[in-house]
């Protein structure tokens, strides 16, 4: 079922992430790219009391709503000049790092995921901290993305064929695959670039420009997951073992 009020949002909070790019990209005034992320972080902290309301099946939403905020606070600062890049850096990648142990535990705990969804977010959220930690010119930078590109296309191939395992031939399994797959191209397409910008084999404004062309591509990915009736739910408990505390 196509589902209006989350397309709705989910393409607000991401026009406003594409907004202060853009407003970064045309090199305007920092009072001006303050107004994306104060309304983000507006917006967000008014969802969190809207959806804790059904905290129960809302927690991963919940989580990355609370980790938007934090990370907002950090470019709002960033902004400001009140923090430099490597500050930000750090921040990203330590409030990263602690949504994914949070994140892992909770699912792991409650079985709100299938185990391989559970790893595959795991192995992905690592990575970006990783990444995000260090985001420099330096020799040992440009290994890091290096290993983290392979990393992330072997995670990929590996969940694609743990997919196609487990679940049966339908439109869930093709639902799944679409964005496991539009996942891999977008991170790949990313960490490659970023390899060649610390390689300084494109400019900044070349970097810039893809960030841009990513964030249009992940708003038709949004629209597209949707009108064709994709679910936004988690991956259900469908292979968790049954239960056989009624069995007679």
């Amino acid at each position: 079922m196509f589902r209006r009020r989350a397309v709705t949002w989910g393409l607000f909070l991401w026009a406003l992430v594409f907004s202060y790019t853009w407003l970064t990209y045309i090199d305007a005034s920092p009072q001006l790219r303050m107004i994306p992320i104060a309304i983000n972080i507006l917006a967000c902290t008014i969802l969190v009391p809207l959806l804790a309301k059904d905290a129960s099946n809302m927690k991963s939403v919940l989580l990355a709503l609370c980790w938007s905020i934090v990370i907002s606070l950090g470019v709002l600062l960033r902004t400001l000049d009140v923090i430099d890049g490597i500050a930000l850096n750090i921040h990203i990648s330590v409030m990263t790092g602690i949504v994914t142990l949070v994140w892992c535990i909770m699912s792991h705990a409650e079985h709100v995921t299938e185990g391989g969804f559970h790893w595959y977010v795991w192995f992905l959220l690592v990575t970006l901290s990783l990444c995000t930690a260090f985001n420099s010119q330096t020799p040992e930078a440009r290994l890091v993305y290096v290993v983290a590109a392979s990393i992330s296309f072997v995670v990929h191939c590996f969940y694609v064929l743990h997919v196609l395992k487990i679940q049966s031939y339908g439109s869930e399994r093709c639902q799944h695959i679409f964005r496991v797959v539009s996942c891999f191209v977008l991170i790949t397409t990313i960490l490659i670039n970023a390899i060649l910008i610390q390689s300084d084999i494109i400019t900044y404004q070349h970097w810039q420009e893809l960030i841009l062309v990513a964030e249009v591509v992940i708003a038709v990915i949004i629209v597209i997951d949707s009108v064709i009736g994709f679910s936004h739910q988690p991956i259900k408990q469908e292979y968790a073992p049954i239960s056989t505390h009624d069995v007679i």
